[in-house]
């Protein structure tokens, strides 16, 4: 039915329906017609169609609810299944941090070079299996182990790493990171906050590379003297990677 409820306040327990009130306003698909209250006035609800206000039912969905099913949230939690992560990033520290491959070529077509070269890897790794397989009916289980896409990034940290996907994924830099950079830069905050901005630039990542670089200025702007810190971590990246480039 098109029609729209209406409740007359004024005459408690009358509910009366306005032919057309729908067309009032789009609202009123989802909203129930509600005439304001006029004590001794003695019109009808039909004499009221003027004096209507539209008030939106009230969803039950919370912002939290919102918040828990976005999609970044959701990607973010899926760091945590290592049968979704299929591939991994080593930073100059040795820490292993795990990450869809699908998310970082999506961003990147260096990145999405590399897992098609580690595809062929793969491949042949899995032709290689087999056949030992077939040689030895004795194989540990240890050959059905997931195979993992593996890069090394010698130049960044765990943090920066890490600080990079969860941007690749919410589109921000974690909010640990931020508030350091706004609140009480470091030393380390800005040397990683560098170190992601190389990220960026290395596998042409524009936004994440404009982010760190943003974030970087904020930290030395609080704290100049940092700028010393980021010119002496930036210096050899930039070296290497103008000679990379070239």
């Amino acid at each position: 039915m098109n029609d729209v409820k209406m409740t007359w306040r004024s005459m408690p327990n009358v509910t009366t329906i306005i032919p057309g009130a729908h067309r009032k306003s789009r609202r009123a698909r989802n909203s129930v017609v509600v005439t304001r209250t006029f004590r001794g006035v003695g019109l009808t609800p039909f004499q009221m169609e003027g004096r209507m206000q539209l008030k939106p039912e009230k969803s039950s969905i919370t912002y939290d609810d919102i918040e828990r099913d976005s999609l970044s949230t959701v990607i973010l939690k899926s760091f945590n299944n290592k049968s979704l992560c299929d591939a991994v990033i080593v930073g100059n520290d040795g820490v292993r941090v795990h990450v869809p491959s699908y998310l970082l070529a999506a961003h990147s077509i260096v990145f999405e070079k590399w897992l098609n070269e580690s595809n062929v890897k793969k491949m042949a790794a899995a032709r290689e299996t087999a056949q030992t397989v077939v040689g030895n009916t004795n194989e540990s289980s240890s050959s059905s182990t997931p195979y993992l896409h593996t890069m090394k990034l010698p130049f960044a940290n765990m943090d920066a790493i890490e600080a990079a996907i969860h941007f690749l994924a919410t589109r921000s830099l974690p909010e640990g990171l931020f508030k350091n950079l706004t609140e009480t830069p470091s030393e380390f905050c800005i040397r990683t906050v560098c170190q992601i901005y190389f990220i960026g630039r290395l596998f042409k990542i524009h936004s994440l590379e404009d982010e760190a670089y943003r974030s970087a200025r904020v930290g030395m702007n609080r704290v100049p003297h940092l700028v010393c810190a980021a010119f002496d971590e930036c210096m050899p990246l930039e070296k290497k990677l103008a000679w990379e480039e070239s």
